[in-house]
């Protein structure tokens, strides 16, 4: 299989200036000096006032880090909580099944004044025929390597609803690959209260893949090209590029390079995910080079290497807790981290937070990653303070786990 053909396959590929002043030694010289000193400050002051002012209209959506996180996670977002339901299939008549419900929790003052350090303005737009989508800011955690991103997408005309698929709990199923292409894992969610007929706002909740990149990008697809006679921009480069590639790297070599792009325990991972290691590289390799010669057609945000939310551990570090989502090693309870089935904190105060339980999903998505670990994004922005232990159960038992001493 050559790289193009595992592309076509898959879903979800959708990629100072330095001011130097001389001491001057006459008294004229110094005066002068101090003069252009004071203007070039004067400009600064003005440009740093003007370029905040910029920051908080045209790249903050609710126009500030403290509104945004309110937005996000505090009361009345538009889609606060459902009680579970049941669901059927029409072609089996008789075939029924659970839809778990959720209630997210309104962001307490404590955890919503750390989050919002952690916003970063971005105000980076592209357009293609009839839309112009603009990223606003973002929050990442480089130690679970997720984060949240709030776009807007303009529009001429209405997108129909049949065709944008708005879940219960906010989630658009018809966004990615129809109107957009995110290079990284995660699915975007609504934000009713800034969206109109002629303007989608939304939430796009991920985890960042390393062997992907490290950059999360946003384009149109086909790069917003309406003219497909002659095949789409991915059919017609990726096989000259994979060409190039396989000419000037051998499949040893082109294991080297991922490895060197990404560690050699996230490829031993992939190894024994993958049947043929070769291949895969090559496909990555292809991808990234294919997403570098476009950049200028893509919103590009390159996320921090560092820097971590603050967060907890229980059990012996085999459960991961920050604000934002719970990394799971299951290995104690579960084969692979798609078989965790309940997820509890209690709380200090005698409360109770499902993550998930056979009624409940608190979460935004759940995915299997590295190692076959879980990675739970909750839908809430959690008081990991006020965590005293966690329950958690899997196919091979349960357990009720306190929180690690540092």
């Amino acid at each position: 299989m050559t790289s193009f053909q595992l592309f076509k396959g898959m879903t979800g590929i959708d990629s100072e200036f330095l001011l130097q002043v001389e001491r001057q030694d006459s008294p004229v010289s110094r005066r002068l000096h101090t003069k252009k000193l004071w203007l070039i400050a004067a400009i600064i002051a003005l440009t740093l006032l003007l370029v905040g002012c910029a920051v908080a209209y045209v790249t903050i959506l609710w126009g500030s880090p403290k509104e945004m996180i309110a937005g996000l996670y505090g009361e009345n977002t538009g889609f606060d909580s459902a009680a579970p339901g049941e669901g059927s299939d029409p072609v089996k008549p008789g075939a029924t099944w659970t839809i778990p419900g959720y209630e997210k929790l309104p962001v307490e003052e404590t955890v919503a004044q750390e989050l919002e350090k952690w916003v970063s303005p971005v105000g980076k737009s592209i357009s293609a025929p009839g839309y112009k989508l603009t990223v606003d800011a973002y929050v990442y955690d480089s130690a679970t390597q997720c984060g949240f991103m709030t776009m807007l997408l303009e529009h001429d005309n209405p997108i129909p609803e049949d065709m944008l698929l708005v879940n219960y709990d906010g989630r658009i199923g018809g966004l990615h690959g129809l109107y957009l292409n995110f290079n990284q894992y995660g699915w975007p969610y609504l934000i009713p209260e800034k969206t109109t007929d002629h303007l989608l706002a939304f939430t796009f909740y991920f985890r960042a893949d390393l062997e992907v990149g490290t950059e999360l990008l946003v384009s149109f697809p086909n790069f917003g090209k309406r003219d497909y006679t002659e095949g789409s921009t991915e059919s017609v480069e990726l096989p000259k590029i994979e060409a190039q590639l396989r000419a000037e790297l051998t499949p040893d070599e082109a294991v080297a390079r991922m490895r060197a792009l990404c560690g050699d325990d996230l490829i031993d991972d992939i190894a024994t995910h993958v049947d043929d290691l070769q291949s895969w590289a090559y496909f990555m390799l292809v991808n990234r080079a294919f997403n570098q010669a476009h950049m200028d057609e893509m919103v590009c945000v390159s996320l921090p290497d560092s820097g971590s939310l603050p967060y907890k551990t229980f059990g012996q570090g085999g459960i991961y807790v920050n604000s934002l989502c719970v990394w799971i090693r299951p290995s104690h309870y579960a084969d692979r981290g798609d078989a965790i089935k309940t997820l509890i904190f209690h709380m200090t105060d005698g409360t109770d937070f499902v993550v998930m339980d056979d009624l409940t999903d608190n979460t935004v998505f759940k995915r299997i990653i590295e190692h076959d670990d879980l990675l739970c994004m909750l839908n809430s922005a959690i008081n990991i303070e006020k965590i005293q232990s966690v329950e958690v159960a899997g196919e091979f038992g349960s357990a009720t786990l306190e929180g690690d001493v540092d």
